[in-house]
């Protein structure tokens, strides 16, 4: 099963919205091959030998 693009817009839509509810400016998501979940549901990156991270702002575009 595929995944659309907007499907992880919206994710990270939703992901600031609740970040401007608990008034967190940035979230600094961290991921590992073991231990990609939230990296994954957020990019569907998935760090393999390697790790990854997402900053996501409360507003503008994750890096």
């Amino acid at each position: 099963m595929t995944i659309p693009d907007t499907e992880y817009m919206n994710r990270i839509r939703n992901f600031q919205e609740k970040m401007r509810e608990k008034e967190v400016a940035l979230a600094f998501i961290y991921g590992t091959d073991s231990e990609p979940l939230y990296l994954r549901y957020l990019t569907n990156y998935w760090p393999n030998f390697e790790t990854g991270s997402l900053l996501v702002p409360q507003e503008g575009e994750p890096t």
